[in-house]
């Protein structure tokens, strides 16, 4: 499937997101991810899409002329926890990326109101979450303990 900025489609069982701009694969085998997060983060780009992921991800550069080089070079600088992707989209390249993920893994809540991810309110371990929403947990965990389990909640008795 296409989008604005990037493409997305499943080979080998793995994710392929390629970025049409700066010319960029990414490879995400499926059975490598753990968890995925999503959250409202601005106005440009709506939401951030964070998958969370037992091994490292692969990086392709898909340019063929020296700048592509240059790029890809900076882009690793800027991408080195591999374990990790946080990466923001538009709602609508968001929406590719979390179907294509729905249609290969089992358990994938996506939220119906992408554009709607300012007003988001979870409930998880009887600790609120607002703008956030766990899309996917491999182990069933909930979202609290998703990012507990990341270091995202420093002093859980601050919550």
């Amino acid at each position: 499937m296409e989008g604005e900025d990037i493409k997305v489609y499943t080979k080998n069982y793995s994710l392929i997101i390629d970025s049409k701009i700066i010319r960029i694969r990414e490879l995400i085998p499926y059975e490598n991810i753990e968890a995925i997060v999503i959250m409202h983060v601005n106005e440009t780009y709506d939401n951030e899409i964070v998958l969370y992921l037992s091994k490292p991800i692969e990086y392709k550069n898909l340019g063929k002329h020296f700048f592509h080089k240059i790029i890809y070079s900076i882009y690793l600088l800027f991408h080195r926890n591999r374990n990790l992707i946080s990466m923001s989209y538009s709602n609508d390249d968001l929406c590719l990326i979390l179907n294509e993920i729905k249609d290969n893994l089992t358990n994938v809540n996506v939220p119906i109101s992408l554009n709607k991810s300012l007003f988001w309110n979870e409930n998880s371990d009887n600790r609120n979450f607002s703008q956030i929403k766990l899309v996917y947990s491999r182990l069933n965990l909930s979202l609290f303990e998703v990012l507990k389990q990341k270091n995202k909640i420093i002093n859980e008795n601050e919550l």
